[in-house]
């Protein structure tokens, strides 16, 4: 439990940072895509799923926030990534580009849950994204899961965190063939924005 804790504290450290690995602009699942208008213009919007609105935001460090919202508007997806040519975000807590899978493991106490549609990890082409997804502890039928990239046939614990998603259990498990597989040691986390 402590060291699911940890977690808390690693995010609450950088929750004040423009650039922080979870900044999802005080949005949450299950809000109403009514709380859009204190984000400004997005970049993009187009249909994510059939029934399903994604829509885009450049964030001021470069950063980007996806979100996706059902056919009644709720919030059901999110995702805070690396922007393209985004350098690593600076300051303590988990960061984009600086936070390596091996320093993040210790700190969730397991590898968390996978989702059968997608796997544990995904190679794409000279690169591989290792998932890592987590129900929350307080919030049932919430997942966060974080994603770190590094070069395929490298050591996976340097791979670099590269996104943090937060969504509907049930849409996540919907678009990546849930539901989701827990590995060994597995216990939600103490994540709270």
């Amino acid at each position: 439990m402590i060291r699911r804790r940890v977690i808390l504290a690693a995010l609450a450290a950088c929750a004040p940072l423009a650039a922080a690995a979870q900044d999802f602009a005080g949005l949450d699942i299950g809000q109403s895509a009514a709380a859009f208008a204190t984000l400004g213009p997005p970049t993009a919007v187009g249909v994510a799923n059939p029934g399903y609105t994604a829509t885009r935001w450049q964030q001021p460090a470069g950063n980007q926030l996806s979100v996706t919202t059902d056919a009644a508007g709720r919030i059901v997806y999110m995702e805070s990534f690396r922007g393209d040519g985004v350098p690593p975000s600076v300051g303590t807590g988990l960061r984009f580009g600086a936070t390596m899978r091996g320093e993040f493991l210790p700190l969730a106490g397991s590898g968390g849950m996978y989702f059968p549609g997608r796997g544990p990890q995904v190679a794409m082409g000279a690169e591989t994204v290792y998932f890592h997804s987590y129900g929350l502890a307080g919030r049932p039928g919430i997942i966060a899961t974080f994603a770190f990239v590094g070069p395929t046939g490298a050591p996976p614990d340097m791979a670099f965190l590269d996104s943090v998603i937060l969504s509907d259990a049930s849409y996540q498990s919907l678009i990546w063939g849930g539901p989701p597989v827990a590995t060994p040691g597995y216990a939600e986390i103490d994540m709270r924005f």
